[in-house]
């Protein structure tokens, strides 16, 4: 059984990622302080640094990170090490 080092939340939130293409959109579904999971018609490839920005709880959040996995419809975003720390409090936060 896999144990996750940091605690998911479902989420449902616009967000905006950008690659060094270009920006998109699609929709926050699951976050944690390690990363979010994004539901989107426009993949980018894994290993491609991106910056993400959504609101949440009042706050504008805006962390970088790298692609680490594609779905369907989806892709998987795993924060930058120096942003995991802020995003953990914010996490925890929501109920």
């Amino acid at each position: 059984m896999e144990k996750r080092q940091y605690k998911r939340k479902s989420i449902d939130v616009p967000v905006v990622y950008e690659s060094p293409a270009m920006p998109y959109r699609g929709r926050g579904r699951n976050l944690s302080a390690g990363g979010i999971l994004i539901d989107t018609g426009y993949p980018v490839a894994p290993g491609v640094e991106v910056s993400v920005s959504f609101d949440l709880s009042g706050r504008s959040v805006h962390a970088g990170g790298k692609v680490i996995r594609l779905g369907y419809d989806s892709l998987c975003v795993e924060f930058l090490p120096h942003e995991k720390t802020a995003l953990a409090d914010l996490v925890n936060r929501l109920e």
